[in-house]
C-alpha cells in the first residue's frame, strides 16, 4: 500500500524539452537551462551550502543529464532523418502524438514493434491492451457487418484504423502472388505433413504443438513480409494492409491450437501423477499457503483447466505486447521528476511559475496528487498514467515481476513492494504435522535457513487492495491493477473491451475466490485472518457457463458471426468441454452462404480429427464427416492433388470411393494419374473401388440413346467431341494393374457399346486400342489364379465373348474401308487415247503406257479380289458369329441394362453388315452371292431377319432383285444358274 507520506532525497532534473522538439533554439534554450541551475533552499537543506571551486551533488547530477539530453536530441535527429528516408510523402503528414515524448531516458517500442503496431496511429486513452494487440474480436474476413451501438466491443477508431477494418472485411482469400495468400497456401502443405508425422494416437498431443508451430511460423513470415512493405511506397498499403489482416486470423488460430494443447495435455495426463497426497489434519498446512493451493491444484482438476485457460490468456497477450507502446524510464530515473524540479525553480530567487494554471502539489510524496486534491506537471502525469497502464497490461500479459521492474526504473520502488503483497505465504524452513511439532521441510537439508516467501499477512494486503480499487479518485487503470490482485472483478471489467479480457477477468477472478476459499478453509493457529469484504465472497457463485454468458451480453456484432468469432466460439466449447454445441456451431458455419474460408475448414478438419483421436467427440460423427467432406472439396478445387488422399482416408467408408472417384475425374495427366493411385494406395484406399467409380462415372456423361425405336447411324470416321475424349481416356485409369484387366473389359465394353449406337465407329476404335491384346489371357490367368480350375461365371465370360465381337465388328468395317478406297479411289487411270500418231517416238510412248496400264490393271484386280475376299469374309465372321450370333445376349448375366443395349446393337449394325456385304459382291460382281445373303439372312439356323425392320427387309430384297436382274442380263439364271 501507499505510505501516508513520502519525501524525495533526490535532486530534480530537468524534463522539460520535448523528446521530439529537436529544433536548433529550442535545444540550445533547454541545455542552457540545465547547464546553468540556480541553487535554491531544498538543495541547500539537503546538501547544505556549496564550497568554492568543487560543483554541488546537485548541479554534478544536472550536468550530467545536460549531456545525456544534448546526445538523446542527437540521435532523435537521427532517428528523425532516417524516418523521413523511408517514410512516404503521405505519412509525413502525420504528426507525432504528444504521448510519445516527455520524460528523461525515455524511448518508445516503435523500433521494437511489429508490423502489426498500430500505437502510432491510435490515441492510447482510447485503447485497451487487447484493442492494440489485435482489435480484439472485432475483425473479421466474411464481411460480417457490425451493429452501430456497440459499447464494450467497439471503440471510436482513427479514420485510418477504420479504412483499414473496412478492407479487411471485404477480403475473403488474398491473390495469389499476395505473401499473405503464400503463407495460407504453405500452410495445408505444413499440416498434411504435420499430421503424416505424428500418425499414433499417443503422439496427438505432439500433433497440436506442431500445428501451434506452424501457425507461428507463417504469422512470423508475414511480420518479416509486412515490415518489410512498411519500408516501400505508399501504393503497397493495400498489400500490407491484408498482410496484417491475415496475421490476425493465424494469431487466433495459433491460439486456439495452444489452448486445445493446454487443455488436453492435462485431460489426457496420467491420473497418478496428479493424485493428492492424503494428509490426517488441516495443521499440517497451517504455516504454507503455497502448500495449500499446490494441494488444490493437486486435487481439483476443474481448477487446474481454469488455470489454464489464465495461464493461456497471459501468453497471448505476452505475445501481443510488441504491438502495445511501453514507456521506458531510465535505471536512475526520479519519481515526478518534472514536478520536483517546477517546485525547486518555484523555490529559487526571481524564480517563476511555469505557465501551467493549474495548482499544483506542494510535496512530492505518491499520495500528495490525491490527498491535496493538486495536479503534477502536465509530463510527470502522462508518465504516471502511462506506467498504470503499462503495469496493467503486464499484470494481464502475467508478467508481474517486469512490471515491477518497470516501477523502479520509474523511481517507484513503493509501488513494486505494493504489488508483491498477493504472493502466498510459505515458510520452507518447515511445516507442521500436528500443531505442536514442527518438522523440518523435506526440501531442507537443515543445515541452512531459507528465505520465507510470500506475504504471510496477504489477507490483509487483499483487504487494502480492494479498498482502493474502490476509490473512484484514482484512474481506472489504476483501480484496475489492484483489483486484479485483489479479486474485484466489477473493477477489472470497465478495462475490459476484447473477448479474451472479459473472460481472462472472469476467470482469474474465479480462481481467486477458489484458492481465498480453500486457503481461509484451513485456520492459522497463531492469528485469526482478515475476512475479505462481502462483495469478494458474493463471487463464489460463477460458474465457467455463467461467465460466457456473461461475456455475450457485451458482444454488440450482429447475428452472422465472422471468422474470428468462430474461432472465438471454437474456443468457448473446448474450455467447457462441450462438443455437443461445437457440433452446432459448425453444422450453421458449413451451411452458410457463402461457406467459410477454405483456411477456416482447414483449422476444422484438423480440429475434428484430433477430437476423433482421443475420442471426443460430441453427438454423432456426421459432422466431423461433413467438415472433411467439405475440406476435401476445397482441395479439390485449389488442386491440391498431393493432400487429397490423407484427408479422404478420414472420411465415413462409405464417401472414400466417391470423394476421391470425384477428385481423379479432372486429372488427365498420366503421371499424375499415377502418383494420385499411389497416394491412394497409401492412405489405405481401395483403388480398385475408386478407379471403377471414376470409369463409370465419367462414362456416364451424356449417355447414348438405346431405346428400341433408335434408327441406324451409318459408321462414319466423324470427329471425337471433348466428352467423347474424355471417356476414352477414361480406360487409362484401369490400365495401372493387371487385377484390373476385367474391368477393363467391361468399362471398355460399355463405352464402345455407346459409340456403335451413335456411329462413332473412330472413337469406338480409339477405346478398343487402350485394351492390350493379351487382356483375355490376363483375365483368364487372373481368375485361374484366384479360382483355380473352377469356370468362369456368366458375366465374365460374357465379357470376354462382348469384347472379341468388338473386335470382329471393328476389323469388318476396316476391311470394307479398305476395299472401299482400293475399288474407288485405287483403279487405275487409262492413258489419254489421241487421233492421229505421226511418229514412232509417240506410238512408242503410247504403247508403253497401255503396256503399265494393262499391268496396274491386272495388279489392281488382283488385290481387289484378295481385298475383297478378306473383306467378306469379315463380314461373314460377325454375320455367323459362332455360339449363337454377334453380340448375344445371355441368359445367365444378370445386368438387364447390357442386355437390351446389345440387343438394339444387334439391331443397328447387323442390318447394316448384310447391306456393307451386299454392296461388296454387287459391286465386283459376285451376283449369286448376292441371293445366296438372303438365303443366309432368311435362315432359321442364324435368325438373322429378326433384327431387320420391315423397311429394312423390303430395302434388302429389293438390292437382292437387282442381283438377280444383273444375272439374267448376263444369261444367268436368276437363282444363280447357268442358262445355257
Amino acid at each position: 500500500m501507499r505510505p501516508s507520506s513520502f519525501t524525495r532525497t533526490t535532486t530534480p532534473t530537468a524534463r522539460q524539452i520535448d523528446a521530439h522538439d529537436t529544433s536548433e533554439e529550442s535545444l540550445r534554450t533547454g541545455l542552457n537551462m540545465r547547464t546553468t541551475p540556480r541553487p535554491s533552499a531544498t538543495s541547500r537543506l539537503l546538501f547544505g551550502p556549496q564550497t568554492t571551486g568543487m560543483p554541488s551533488p546537485a548541479l554534478q547530477r544536472e550536468e550530467a543529464v545536460a549531456g545525456v539530453m544534448r546526445r538523446r536530441s542527437s540521435m532523435n535527429r537521427s532517428l528523425r532523418a532516417l524516418e523521413e528516408a523511408i517514410l512516404t510523402p503521405q505519412t509525413h503528414t502525420l504528426r507525432t502524438p504528444s504521448f510519445l515524448g516527455g520524460s528523461t531516458a525515455r524511448t518508445s517500442a516503435a523500433a521494437q514493434s511489429t508490423p502489426y503496431d498500430t500505437s502510432s496511429s491510435i490515441p492510447r486513452h482510447q485503447l485497451s491492451f487487447s484493442q492494440l494487440g489485435s482489435f480484439g474480436g472485432d475483425v473479421s474476413l466474411d464481411g460480417a457487418a457490425e451493429d452501430d451501438d456497440a459499447t464494450k466491443f467497439e471503440t471510436e477508431l482513427p479514420s485510418a484504423v477504420e479504412e483499414t477494418r473496412q478492407q479487411f472485411n471485404t477480403i475473403a482469400f488474398a491473390p495469389e502472388e499476395h505473401p499473405a495468400s503464400t503463407a495460407i497456401r504453405l500452410l495445408f502443405d505444413e499440416f498434411h505433413l504435420c499430421l503424416k508425422s505424428y500418425p499414433l494416437t499417443a503422439e496427438v498431443l505432439d500433433l497440436v504443438h506442431s500445428y501451434e508451430e506452424a501457425c507461428q511460423k507463417a504469422w512470423q513470415s508475414l511480420d518479416k513480409s509486412s515490415l518489410k512493405s512498411r519500408k516501400q511506397s505508399f501504393v503497397h498499403a493495400p498489400k500490407q494492409s491484408t498482410t496484417y489482416n491475415t496475421g490476425v486470423l493465424l494469431r487466433e488460430e495459433r491460439n486456439s491450437w495452444r489452448l486445445i494443447y493446454s487443455l488436453y495435455k492435462d485431460l489426457l495426463s496420467v491420473s497418478g501423477e496428479d493424485e493428492m497426497m492424503d494428509f490426517d489434519t488441516p495443521s499440517c498446512f497451517a504455516y504454507s499457503e503455497k502448500n495449500i493451493v499446490e494441494s488444490l491444484y493437486r486435487r481439483d482438476r476443474a481448477v487446474r483447466l481454469q488455470q489454464v485457460v489464465v495461464d493461456w490468456l497471459e501468453k497471448c497477450a505476452e505475445e501481443d505486447m510488441s504491438s502495445i507502446f511501453m514507456a521506458e524510464f531510465a535505471a536512475d530515473s526520479v519519481c515526478y521528476e518534472r514536478t520536483l524540479h517546477e517546485l525547486n525553480r518555484i523555490d529559487k530567487p526571481h524564480g517563476q511559475q511555469g505557465c501551467s494554471t493549474r495548482l499544483l502539489v506542494t510535496e512530492i510524496d505518491p499520495d500528495a496528487p490525491h490527498r491535496q486534491g493538486r495536479h503534477l506537471v502536465d509530463g510527470d502525469e502522462e508518465d504516471e498514467a502511462d506506467l498504470i497502464r503499462n503495469i496493467y497490461f503486464f499484470i494481464r500479459a502475467g508478467r508481474l515481476d517486469e512490471a515491477q521492474k518497470l516501477c523502479n526504473r520509474a523511481g517507484q520502488p513503493w509501488r513494486a513492494a505494493a504489488l508483491e503483497g498477493w504472493r502466498l505465504w510459505h515458510d520452507p524452513n518447515y511445516y507442521k504435522d500436528s500443531a505442536d511439532q514442527p518438522q523440518p521441510d523435506e526440501r531442507n537439508n537443515g543445515d541452512e535457513i531459507l528465505p520465507v516467501e510470500g506475504n504471510p499477512y496477504r489477507d490483509l494486503w487483499k483487504c487494502c487492495s480492494w479498498a482502493l480499487a474502490e476509490q473512484t479518485q484514482y484512474s481506472q487503470y489504476e483501480r484496475a491493477v489492484y483489483a486484479c490482485l485483489s479479486g474485484n472483478l466489477e473493477q477489472i471489467l470497465p478495462v475490459c473491451s476484447s473477448w479474451s479480457d472479459y473472460l481472462w477477468a472472469y476467470y482469474k477472478t474465479m480462481i481467486d475466490v477458489t484458492v481465498e476459499q480453500e486457503i481461509f478453509s484451513y485456520p492459522r493457529p497463531d492469528r485469526i485472518r482478515e475476512n475479505l469484504p462481502d462483495g469478494y465472497w458474493m463471487q463464489r457463485s460463477l460458474t465457467p457457463e455463467d461467465v460466457f454468458e456473461r461475456i455475450e451480453r457485451y458482444n454488440t456484432m450482429s447475428g452472422q458471426l465472422n471468422v474470428i468469432c468462430k474461432y472465438r466460439s471454437v474456443q468457448k466449447n473446448i474450455i467447457l468441454n462441450d462438443m455437443d454445441s461445437l457440433s452446432a456451431d459448425i453444422r450453421i458455419w458449413l451451411a452458410d452462404t457463402p461457406p467459410p474460408p477454405h483456411h477456416f475448414l482447414r483449422f476444422l478438419a484438423h480440429l475434428v480429427l484430433f477430437l476423433r483421436s482421443v475420442g471426443i467427440v460430441g453427438g454423432d460423427d456426421s459432422v466431423c464427416n461433413s467438415v472433411l467432406v467439405q475440406y476435401v472439396e476445397g482441395l479439390i478445387r485449389e488442386k491440391q492433388s498431393t493432400l487429397v488422399a490423407t484427408y479422404t482416408a478420414s472420411l465415413m467408408p462409405d464417401e472414400r470411393v466417391s470423394v476421391y472417384a470425384k477428385f481423379l475425374e479432372g486429372i488427365t495427366d498420366t503421371e499424375l494419374k499415377k502418383e494420385c493411385l499411389k497416394l491412394a494406395e497409401k492412405a489405405g484406399l481401395n483403388v480398385q473401388d475408386i478407379t471403377r467409380v471414376v470409369m463409370e462415372n465419367i462414362r456416364n456423361i451424356e449417355q447414348e440413346d438405346f431405346t428400341l425405336t433408335a434408327t441406324y447411324v451409318a459408321p462414319l470416321e466423324t470427329d471425337i467431341s471433348e466428352v467423347d475424349k474424355k471417356k476414352v481416356a477414361a480406360i487409362d485409369w484401369l490400365m495401372f494393374e493387371p487385377s484390373q484387366r476385367y474391368d477393363a473389359l467391361m468399362q471398355s465394353n460399355a463405352i464402345i457399346r455407346g459409340f456403335l449406337a451413335t456411329g462413332k465407329l473412330s472413337a469406338a476404335r480409339d477405346v478398343f486400342t487402350k485394351i492390350p491384346k493379351d487382356s483375355i489371357e490376363v483375365v483368364h490367368q487372373q481368375w485361374r489364379r484366384r479360382a483355380g480350375k473352377n469356370s468362369m461365371p456368366v458375366a465374365m465370360t460374357s465379357a470376354v465373348r462382348e469384347h472379341l465381337c468388338v473386335k470382329m465388328y471393328l476389323d469388318a468395317n476396316d476391311a470394307f474401308h479398305d476395299w472401299f478406297q482400293r475399288f474407288h479411289a485405287g483403279i487405275p487411270t487409262a492413258p489419254a487415247a489421241t487421233s492421229t500418231v505421226t511418229t514412232m517416238q509417240e506410238r512408242m510412248r503410247l504403247e508403253h503406257e497401255l503396256k503399265k496400264y494393262n499391268r496396274d490393271v491386272e495388279r489392281w484386280s488382283r488385290d481387289l479380289q484378295e481385298q475383297t475376299g478378306i473383306t467378306v469374309q469379315k463380314i461373314y465372321d460377325v454375320l455367323l458369329f459362332d455360339g449363337g450370333g454377334w453380340m448375344r445376349e445371355d441368359e445367365g448375366d444378370g445386368d438387364e441394362n447390357r442386355r437390351q443395349q446389345l440387343c438394339v446393337l444387334r439391331q443397328l449394325c447387323l442390318p447394316g453388315m448384310v447391306f456393307l456385304l451386299h454392296q461388296v459382291l454387287h459391286s465386283t460382281r459376285r451376283y449369286a452371292e448376292c441371293v445366296q445373303l438372303a438365303d443366309i439372312v432368311a435362315s432359321e439356323s442364324y435368325q438373322l431377319y429378326k433384327v431387320f425392320r420391315q423397311d429394312e427387309l423390303q430395302k434388302f430384297l429389293q438390292l437382292v432383285h437387282n442381283s438377280s436382274v444383273e444375272m439374267l442380263d448376263g444369261n444367268v439364271d436368276p437363282l444363280g444358274y447357268s442358262l445355257v
